[in-house]
């Protein structure tokens, strides 16, 4: 009669090597599958003891590399954040040993830095309570540092909704903007997004139905320019503003092949954020060309005739809450009819 085969249980010791690969360790020997399913479960809720001989530095790059991203600008986000960020502060510490103590220390120094903005910070925290959240799931921690480490609400920017006597003032400056002429209005009179203005066809546009088809915006990933669809790939219809479509008619049908606009040197997206800081701002006081979405939204919200539904889909947000909250500035119109109201009601 032979004799069972014996089943030695394998098990993770929460350990890395130099390479990056995970340390395994062999349980005495079972008789049957059974047996060691337990003697696993008995190892990992009594005897475990997590990997904190682990350098950080190695468990960073361990974790990026099983790390499933949905798109390649994503992973080069994570990878600078970790690389420029993280890495420097907690680099050769063993991961086992870094408290919350550390964690927060880590924090005050990135409020120390001027120059970073909340939403920076906040993707910083991001990746590191990811990163840690993993460690503690694959037993390399017995309980992750940033546990409660809090990210900053977001507060709302404050910007000024111009008056119609104004907007005219400032749509006939980008009119006559030399140099980036239709993404310009493309983003005042439609509302589209810095990427998506750049990279408006014509064949995207039809001017017998007067509305854009925003299928792609220009973006760039791994320092190269590239088109890609839009934001969440939802391609949207806006409708083309008199104005707009004023200025699309005079361009020569020969000419209404490609992109809109067609100066490959120039619709690099970080070179059009130049152009607007450095001529268009002085000549409107508008800081950010984002801020243009922001106004075209607040002044449909401010119409009755048009529904938040109707809003929200033709600015392509994924939720209402997105488009009244964030977008919803009052105008100076709806200002002066509050304080008329109050000034008749009240005296």
């Amino acid at each position: 009669m032979k004799a069972k085969k014996k089943i030695y249980p394998r098990i993770y010791t929460g350990e890395l090597t130099e390479n990056g690969k995970r340390i395994r360790k062999r349980l005495p020997p079972v008789q049957t599958k059974k047996q060691a399913l337990k003697a696993r479960k008995d190892y990992y809720s009594k005897e475990r003891k997590p990997g904190k001989n682990t350098r950080f530095y190695i468990y960073c790059d361990y974790w990026l590399e099983r790390k499933v991203f949905k798109e390649d600008s994503s992973r080069e986000m994570y990878n600078m954040v970790i690389k420029k960020h993280i890495k420097p502060f907690f680099g050769d510490k063993e991961i086992g040993s870094i408290k919350k103590f550390d964690v927060e220390k880590f924090k005050k120094k990135l409020l120390d830095e001027k120059h970073f903005s909340t939403h920076y910070i906040n993707m910083i925290i991001t990746v590191l309570r990811q990163l840690f959240n993993d460690a503690w799931k694959n037993d390399f921690i017995l309980s992750p540092p940033t546990k409660a480490l809090e990210i900053f609400k977001y507060k709302k920017k404050d910007i000024n909704i111009p008056s119609y006597d104004e907007c005219l003032r400032i749509a006939n400056i980008l009119k006559n903007s030399e140099k980036y002429k239709f993404p310009l209005l493309f983003g005042w009179y439609a509302g589209l997004r810095r990427g998506e203005a750049l990279g408006v066809r014509w064949e995207d546009i039809n001017l017998k139905e007067n509305v854009i088809n925003v299928s792609q915006q220009i973006v760039v990933e791994a320092g190269r320019i590239v088109c890609k669809p839009p934001k969440r790939d939802e391609i949207r219809t806006v409708p083309i503003a008199a104005p707009l479509r004023a200025e699309l008619v005079k361009v020569p049908i020969e000419e209404r092949k490609g992109l809109v606009y067609r100066n490959i040197r120039s619709k690099n997206p970080r070179a059009f954020n130049d152009y607007f800081r450095k001529y268009i701002k002085p000549q409107i006081g508008i800081k950010r060309f984002h801020d243009f979405r922001h106004i075209n939204i607040s002044k449909l919200l401010s119409s009755p005739s048009v529904s938040i539904d109707m809003i929200k889909n033709m600015a392509g947000h994924s939720s209402i809450n997105t488009t009244t909250q964030i977008y919803g500035h009052k105008t100076s119109e709806e200002i002066n009819k509050i304080r008329d109201t109050l000034n008749e009601k009240l005296g």
